[in-house]
This record gives structure tokens, sequence and C-alpha cells, in this order.
């Protein structure tokens, strides 16, 4: 599975949400969809299973599950191919409980009474409760089941450059919603090291398997930089001097003396799929700034010194909303849960807005003049806020907001 270096400005406008195009007058018939036998795909592994591009189809008679984010614009997506686990988490009412309850879909976990939440303290599983929650490597988020309507049906464009556009119609078999995404990982600042690292690695990889495709196993520099769009020769030259060499005489790149080309496995290890993932949400938030009047200034500078004076937009770029939720999780910093980071805009989600630990978090509807009323600050010994009182008031809009997002 290939996916772009770089997203096109209209791709990072519209993440995971492309325009359908349609020819004027254009005849649509409906095929059959392919049956595979179950029996078929027993003892395969997942790339026995999904050989080529078109087991991943849904033009087969393989089961269908849809998931509709409740955010409108998800932090971070998955691509094509790539997959995740449902996983329904059950806890224990207590030590004798030898229940373990079978959901429709997904694999069951067992917690048991005194195990930390999978959501850490952003969600609770309350004994007798089954949780199911959508797991990858770059978020946890829960999941809601959804009946589909009867006359509800999905309509399936398979195209090939071999044969064109196939359609097909398919009932919808198991619908879900997946809550707010709790993430695992921070996405990268612009100017981060992992963003050029990954740079430099997808460079080789490009180079590598350009290589492996030359009779000759040497390659120009102008075939490397069809790939990067945003590149020129030139930068792209100092680039490889790092890992092969320049023939004068044919005026071509080839691996260093006595080191042989890596093998598929090695060069797909140097950029995972899920880093993808991360620069493009990365580059979705660039271009959602740019498109805000935001410059492309110094936007991933961190502490609170460098938040100050900083705009709502600018405050939910992922790489800060991402790196302030992980944060929260190691009680490192606090969010303010509600306000205008609130995905949901009605308090069925959290703000990944981090706010000051000292006396910084307000509960719904506290205003700063009630923080700072005479009386209370008398009450707290002269001080605007009682750690104490303020750790309990932010518990408790934890669980408000996560008992709301389930209703």
């Amino acid at each position: 599975m290939q996916y772009k270096t770089k997203l096109e400005k209209q791709e990072a406008r519209s993440f995971h949400r492309p325009v359908m195009s349609f020819h004027k007058n254009e005849k649509i018939l409906f095929n059959r969809p392919r049956h595979v036998k179950r029996k078929h795909l027993k003892g395969k592994d997942t790339f026995g299973v999904y050989g080529n591009t078109q087991d991943l189809s849904l033009g087969d008679n393989s089961s269908v599950l849809l998931l509709e984010y409740s955010e409108e614009f998800p932090t971070i997506m998955s691509n094509f191919g790539m997959g995740s686990r449902i996983i329904n988490y059950y806890r224990r009412k207590n030590a004798e409980d030898s229940a373990r309850p079978k959901m429709e879909i997904g694999e069951t976990n067992l917690l048991m009474p005194q195990d930390k939440s999978p959501f850490s303290i952003f969600g609770h599983i309350d004994p007798g409760e089954t949780s199911p929650a959508l797991y990858n490597g770059m978020y946890k988020a829960p999941l809601f089941t959804q009946e589909a309507n009867n006359n509800d049906f999905i309509v399936v464009r398979n195209t090939t450059g071999v044969n064109g556009p196939s359609w097909y119609l398919r009932h919808i078999e198991h619908l879900r919603v997946v809550g707010q995404e709790f993430p695992s990982i921070d996405v990268p600042g612009p100017h981060s090291r992992k963003v050029t690292t990954a740079a430099k690695n997808r460079l080789k990889m490009i180079s590598y398997r350009l290589l492996q495709k030359s009779r000759t196993h040497k390659i120009k520099v102008s075939a490397v930089t069809a790939h990067f769009t945003d590149s020129t020769d030139m930068q792209n030259r100092q680039k490889m001097k790092e890992f092969m060499q320049f023939d004068k005489t044919g005026k071509e790149w080839e691996m260093r003396s006595g080191e042989a080309i890596p093998d598929e496995e090695s060069i797909r290890s140097m950029v995972k799929p899920e880093d993808v993932c991360l620069l493009e949400s990365m580059q979705v938030g660039q271009q959602h700034l740019q498109d805000a009047g935001f410059g492309q200034g110094d936007d991933d500078a961190e502490g609170d010194a460098a938040n100050q004076g900083r705009g709502t937009e600018q405050l939910l770029a992922p790489w800060f909303t991402t790196r302030n939720f992980l944060n929260a999780v190691q009680g490192k910093a606090m969010l303010e849960l509600h306000g205008e980071g609130d995905p949901s805009g009605r308090g069925e989600a959290f703000s990944f807005i981090k706010t000051s630990m000292k006396g910084g978090f307000k509960a719904m509807g506290e205003s700063v003049e009630d923080r700072l009323d005479a009386k209370k600050m008398k009450e707290l010994g002269g001080h605007s806020y009682n750690v104490a009182r303020q750790q309990r008031s932010y518990e408790e809009s934890i669980r408000r907001i996560w008992d709301a997002q389930k209703q």
C-alpha cells in the first residue's frame, strides 16, 4: 500500500471526505458481489486473506461494519488498508464474578474491580458494565451501537485502472458511532524532529524501491524528486549524499561500495503506516491554520509563555491537543474540559486545550469572579483556589462529560 508524501490543498481541506464526480449520462449497473467461501480463508494469515487491494473492497460477501465518527473533524484517521480492533471491556462486579459477556462484534477483555480504566482518567467503566472501544496504535475511542434503518444501503464504487468503475449495493449489517478519540501518541509539530526524520526516511524508501526496479540499480535524482512535489533536485541531492554515492560517469546515483539494497521488510520498517497518518494529521492542521489566516511561523513552540496570545484555532492544532491529552493522562497537565475546545459543542466531549494547574480549571458555569469572591478567598486561607477542591471539581466534570457522551 502506497500513501502520498504530501497532501494536496484540497485533500487537506476535505480530509477523508473525497469528492465524488460523475460523468454526464453515466450508466450505472450494479454487479453481484463476489462470493468468497469462508472455508477457503481458514488457516490463512492477514497477508493471505488480503492478497491485493481488491480483497479490501466491499465488492464481496464479507461482513460490513460502518463507523460514524461523532467528531466533525477527528484528529487522527486511519488510512485505507489499516486495521483496528474492537475490544469489549467488561468490569467484574466482584472477585467472584465469572461472567464473560459475548458481544456481537469484537473481543472481550475482562477488568477486575480494582483495575484502572482503559480510558485512563477520562472514561469510567462501572462494575457489571461492558464498554466497547475502537483500538489501534494511534488512539482509543468508545463505541456506541446505532441501529441502521431498513431502507438504508451502502452504494460501493470500486475503481481500478484495468476494469474501470464497478458498482455494488450492500446492506448495512453493523453500524457503530465512534466517540471522542483519546490519542495514544502525539501528532508531531510542523518543525519537529519527527517530521524531519520521517521525511529523510521516506526519501530513503523511495530511492531504495527505485533502485530495486532499475535493471542497472542506478537512478537519477529527478526520478526521486517526482515523488516529492514540494522539493527540488538540489535539495534531494544533498539528502541522497547521506546514504548513496554519485556516479559521475553516468551521472546517476547508486548504493555505496560494499552496501546492498535493503530488503522489502527493512524498507517498510523505515516509516510505519501510523507515522504516515500522524504526518497527514499535521498537514491537515497546518492547512486549517493557513486557511484561518495564520502564517507558518513558530506555530509548534511549547510552554505557557508561547501559548499566551494564541487564539483558539491555534490552540486546537493537533500537535497541541494530542500532547496536552497525553500530559494530562500522566498528571503533568490539566485540560479545560469544556468551552470552545469541546468538539461536540454541547458538553458531550472534552476540550483538550491546556489550562494552568494552579487554579486555572473552572467548572462549567463558574466564572473568574466566582473564584475571587472575598468570602471564598477567606475560606481558602487567602488563596484563589484550593488544590483538593479543584481536583474534585476536575474529576466530577470529567465524569459528567463522559456520562453525557454515553447518553
